[in-house]
């Protein structure tokens, strides 16, 4: 009796170790190429790295006179406001302010930039400080004598822009626009930048 049990059950637990040998087919024995660990560790981008501005080469026989002071100490936003509220300061670097820009900037000075929100019409301020013989070489050039502001000035148009200048002291103030069409037309913003350096 004991003896045909066992070979009753012996077929049995076969069939079942042969149910628990057979793998499940939705199950791989290897994991798939993309849930393989990469080689290489994963890292964040490194962050575009922004070269210094240049430093300003002194005019020769004349030491640099940093001009210590942002665009937004010498017209504030309140004034600019009150001038259009429509202009937005948009830039305080080297490439604002055109070509006077970039030589203030070289010069210690400093290049801003106004821009018209709807019309993208620019308005360029330099500011610089000068010695004794740059003065006089900028005041040569500087176009017309006019009397509208407040320190020395002078206007000139260049390319159908109206290009203002004044030398309250030992400072170079420029203004440029299409908008300045005579000297008056930059007299608000102009002494507004003359006030800032007193």
């Amino acid at each position: 009796m004991r003896a045909s049990r066992l070979l009753v059950t012996l077929p049995l637990v076969l069939v079942l170790a042969g149910c628990v040998a057979q793998s499940d087919p939705s199950v791989s024995d290897t994991a798939s190429p993309s849930a393989r660990p990469t080689d290489k560790p994963t890292s964040a981008p490194t962050p575009t790295q922004v070269e210094p501005a240049p430093t300003p080469e002194p005019v020769e026989g004349e030491p640099i006179v940093p001009v210590e002071r942002t665009c937004a100490d010498v017209i504030p936003l309140d004034a600019m406001f009150a001038f259009d509220p429509l202009y937005l300061l948009v830039a305080d670097a080297a490439s604002s302010g055109g070509t006077l820009g970039q030589e203030a900037v070289a010069a210690g000075g400093i290049g801003c930039q106004w821009q018209h929100e709807t019309n993208g019409t620019a308005i360029d301020l330099t500011v610089t400080a000068l010695g004794e013989g740059g003065l006089g070489a900028a005041k040569a050039v500087a176009g017309d004598p006019v009397p509208d502001y407040a320190a020395e000035g002078f206007f000139q148009t260049l390319n159908g822009r109206g290009l203002a200048q004044a030398f309250p002291g030992t400072y170079r103030v420029s203004l440029e626009s299409l908008i300045f069409l005579q000297p008056g037309d930059a007299a608000p913003l102009m002494d507004i930048a003359i006030g800032s350096l007193g």
